[in-house]
């Protein structure tokens, strides 16, 4: 049985199990993104850290743990509140973190996750990418224009008082722009 490229790429809300999953991949994504921000350094105890890690579990009304999957096994994750520092209105989707382990990057995995993501969570979302960062900022662009037909407005804020400035995409992704299967399996409150 061959198996369609949606079929072999899941995104699913992490549970009380995975989080150390997750823990590891966060290490891993936040020593790449330490090429673009300088600030970042290790703690005493030799990892970076992440201390809104605890909140995904604990404020799941409002924050979305989410590993990607390609073909059964892990290969990234997103994580997902519900509020952003880009927006004002207060149920905007915000994409705090989204990693794709390098070796899985340019399949169209990243792709495929996030046009499941938001087919999932239908709604206003702001992605977020520091200009320091161009790749992400080409990915993101790319993909928000896919889904929306090119309709995304992108603008440029400064989110920190440290590194480079940040810019966000905002896109409205509520309506039916695009039909991508549901991949995402929780009992989570959203849809997730």
């Amino acid at each position: 049985v061959r198996m369609t490229a949606t079929e072999l790429t899941r995104i699913h809300a992490a549970d009380a199990a995975e989080r150390v999953v997750l823990t590891n991949l966060l290490e891993l994504y936040i020593h790449v993104l330490s090429e673009s921000f300088p600030y970042v350094e290790l703690g005493p105890d030799v990892r970076f850290g992440y201390p809104a890690l605890t909140s995904y579990w604990t404020e799941q009304a409002v924050r979305f743990a989410c590993l990607i999957k390609e073909g059964g096994k892990v290969v990234g994750f997103a994580l997902v509140t519900v509020g952003s520092p880009a927006a004002s209105a207060p149920d905007v989707y915000d994409l705090a973190e989204f990693f794709v382990l390098r070796g899985h990057r340019r399949s169209g995995v990243g792709r495929r996750a996030a046009l499941s993501l938001w087919s999932q969570l239908r709604g206003t979302w702001t992605m977020r990418g520091a200009e320091s960062n161009p790749g992400a900022l080409a990915f993101w662009s790319r993909i928000v224009d896919e889904y929306t037909g090119s309709t995304a407005t992108i603008s440029g804020v400064n989110l920190t008082t440290v590194g480079s400035n940040t810019l966000f995409m905002r896109a409205d992704l509520a309506g039916d722009i695009l039909k991508i299967g549901s991949n995402i399996t929780s009992t989570t409150k959203r849809g997730l």
